[in-house]
């Protein structure tokens, strides 16, 4: 993955974590914004998902969560910063490449693990998620991205 993204090969990966998320969260990848500057840039796997989950499942979510981090530290240069802007993560759902990637993480653990059944699921989870996210964003008024607000990317000059 991080050759995908032209990350330094040894960049180290965020913390992973794994405790309770809200009921419709299987992960999340959790990091300092202006309005939350005391998150951890880390991973968290639900501890539902872990003990109730495919382990196929949770790899994939885990490489999912991977992509978030490589894709927010990618525009500044793979150096972590103080605060990130609150949207990357929805954004980067919309963003080809990012599909691309994690497409391939599930493409990666079907060729390991040759399980039709999960990599279906890891794909269909990925568009109806992707199709939603990226529909609303398409279509959202003004307010929902105000200018200027913590939601967009920053310029790293």
């Amino acid at each position: 993955m991080k050759q995908e993204v032209n990350a330094p090969l040894d960049l180290p990966p965020p913390p992973v974590l794994v405790g309770p998320l809200p009921w419709n969260k299987y992960s999340v990848f959790m990091f300092p914004t202006q309005k939350a500057p005391d998150d951890v840039f880390s991973i968290e796997i639900g501890s539902d998902t872990v003990e109730y989950e495919d382990p196929l499942f949770v790899l994939w979510a885990l490489g999912h969560e991977l992509a978030h981090a490589l894709f927010t530290l990618r525009p500044f240069d793979f150096e972590e910063q103080t605060s990130y802007p609150l949207a990357l993560p929805f954004i980067q759902h919309c963003d080809p490449e990012y599909r691309r990637i994690t497409k391939g993480t599930a493409d990666v653990i079907w060729n390991i693990f040759h399980s039709s059944q999960q990599r279906s699921r890891m794909l269909a989870l990925s568009r109806e998620r992707y199709g939603r996210e990226c529909s609303f964003l398409a279509n959202a008024p003004h307010w929902v991205l105000p200018p200027g607000s913590d939601a967009g990317v920053y310029d790293k000059n």
